[in-house]
């Protein structure tokens, strides 16, 4: 059993179960540093009655080159056609689902990793390797060796890559497409083009390429369809729904389930619109104004979740039930897409959650903070920080922000996700609301002087100092010690005023406080031109 296997089975927390138990740089027993939601390391459970896409499939078989692209816009069914390829193609394949989390180098490497893990292990140094890198250059050095070691041919998926717009994260992808072992092959499917070589690798016919038009169904596969949804249309009907879709699967789907839900003639489904526009007018007349009020009320509000279970709706939405009613949203197709086997977790499918977010936008706009602030206290007690903290942004609560900010800071930069741990302090420091949190601004004025920026570093330093917030840090510590360890490693004062701050700092500082160590001294340091009876007599 792999490393990504074991852990899916030792613990069971929902969509998260993969995870590291490990401290947190996951370098003592080389487990990934920070959680990859285990659902993305595989396809969605396929719906009973997908239409095969045979000839397609024969022709991603037929072919030998290592580097396949899938673009089209979204529902033309890209995930469904690597899905069946998965299940029948001759190679193992790893699957991973991108998403924005992915933004960031350590992510993105560390969840491609883990793909991998479950097909062909990659050892237990890779991880840990992936979690030391501070550079996108190395970190894209290091996945990429350890793809070239792995021995037997197998298939990378990589799904939903439109999400990562990172460019340093894209050259990543850029620089595994042309650095693939023999008998390898990477599958990337899009909305839009991936940035790859695209000419060199067509001149070497390195690359295979499907796109919306081959992606369009057929009369016949329409049909099926059509009828896997329990719609029943006549051959003229079939032909004049598939001109106005232009073959676009969501699109006929869509006209399924919305004349099943409103019990309409089949006959008007044929009135579907490709236009993005018509299909969300579509939606909320046929769909969503057709439910009860209880039902339409409880799937708007839920839309504000990026994924769905009984319990977290129960909390978020201040109800009870949600899990019998999310079966049964299932069980009517109702745009409700399962996550797992168990039917525990799911999501929406993704236009019609757009839907359900902008009407609830438009007509109960007040509701979307609460609805984001419980959510963010039902993951925060169940152990889900970094998705408790998502909600708290979204709900603009910066003191619960902050609160879980403190605690997450330093496994988040220690797992290297430095653009991650950007993007929080880069949303906290706005408005100068950071000026209420120093233990945050002194993590701030840090990270970026480690990184080089100097003029962010000061204004996060000044921050810090004109705080006027006392009391403990997260892990303990006291809020002057850590100032007092800001001001030491300015060293602005001199060295004498380095070191009284340091000792300062060192006294005040938690055990477990990753800068108490560089606080220490020698007694009899000759950097000091007074000795200091108190200093810590430590190097």
């Amino acid at each position: 059993m792999s490393s990504t296997d074991a852990i899916a089975k030792a613990v069971a927390d929902g969509p998260d179960n993969f995870r590291s138990d490990s401290a947190s740089t996951g370098a003592d027993n080389g487990w990934p540093p920070f959680r990859v939601r285990s659902s993305k390391l595989h396809p969605s459970v396929a719906r009973a009655g997908a239409v095969r896409r045979a000839a397609l499939l024969d022709r991603l078989e037929q072919s030998d080159a290592p580097a396949l692209t899938v673009v089209a816009p979204a529902g033309y069914g890209k995930t469904t056609l690597l899905t069946q390829w998965s299940e029948h193609g001759t190679n193992p394949v790893a699957w991973l689902t991108v998403d924005d989390s992915d933004n960031d180098p350590a992510a993105l490497c560390t969840g491609i990793a883990a793909a991998l893990d479950r097909v062909a292990p990659l050892g237990s140094d890779v991880f840990g390797a992936v979690a030391a890198q501070r550079t996108p250059a190395s970190l894209g050095s290091v996945l990429v060796e350890a793809v070239e070691a792995i021995a037997v041919p197998f298939t990378l998926v990589i799904d939903q890559l439109e999400f990562v717009t990172n460019p340093e994260c894209l050259d990543i992808i850029r620089r595994l497409t042309v650095g693939l072992p023999d008998g390898a092959r990477l599958a990337l499917a899009s909305r839009v083009q991936p940035r790859l070589p695209v000419r060199r690798l067509r001149a070497q016919r390195q690359l295979q390429e499907i796109g919306t038009a081959d992606l369009a169904l057929s009369v016949q596969e329409a049909r099926a369809l059509l009828v896997a949804a329990g719609l029943e249309l006549a051959d003229r009907e079939i032909h004049a729904l598939v001109d106005r879709t232009e073959g676009w699967a969501a699109g006929l789907y869509l006209a399924a389930i919305a004349t099943k839900v409103g019990s309409a003639d089949p006959g008007t489904a044929v009135a579907l619109s490709g236009d993005n526009r018509f299909v969300g007018d579509y939606l909320r007349d046929e769909v969503l104004d057709r439910l009860s009020p209880e039902d339409a009320s409880f799937l708007k509000q839920a839309s504000m979740l990026d994924i769905l279970s009984g319990p977290l709706c129960d909390a978020a939405l201040d109800t009870s039930g949600s899990a019998a009613r999310l079966e049964s949203f299932e069980n009517r197709n109702l745009l409700v897409v399962p996550l797992d086997e168990r039917r525990e977790w799911y999501r929406f499918h993704r236009l019609f959650g757009e839907l359900l977010r902008s009407e609830l936008h438009r007509h109960e706009p007040e509701l979307e903070a609460r609805l984001h602030s419980r959510a963010a206290a039902w993951h925060q007690a169940n152990g889900r920080p970094e998705q408790a903290l998502e909600h708290a942004r979204a709900a603009n609560d910066k003191d619960l922000f902050a609160l879980l900010l403190s605690e997450l800071i330093q496994p988040v930069w220690a797992s290297g996700r430095v653009e991650t741990l950007r993007r929080w302090l880069e949303w906290l420091g706005e408005d100068d609301a950071v000026d209420r949190y120093p233990e945050l601004a002194v993590h701030g004025a840090l990270m970026y002087a480690l990184l080089g920026q100097p003029a962010h570093a000061e204004t996060w330093a000044n921050a810090a100092e004109r705080s006027e917030v006392s009391g403990e840090a997260a892990d303990g510590s006291s809020i002057e010690s850590l100032l007092a360890y800001l001001r030491a490693f300015r060293c602005r004062n001199g060295v004498d005023a380095m070191r009284s701050d340091s000792i300062l700092a060192y006294e005040g500082l938690a055990p477990t406080s990753p800068y108490r160590r560089a606080c220490c001294s020698r007694r009899d340091s000759p950097t000091s031109s007074r000795a200091t009876p108190s200093a810590p007599n430590l190097c």
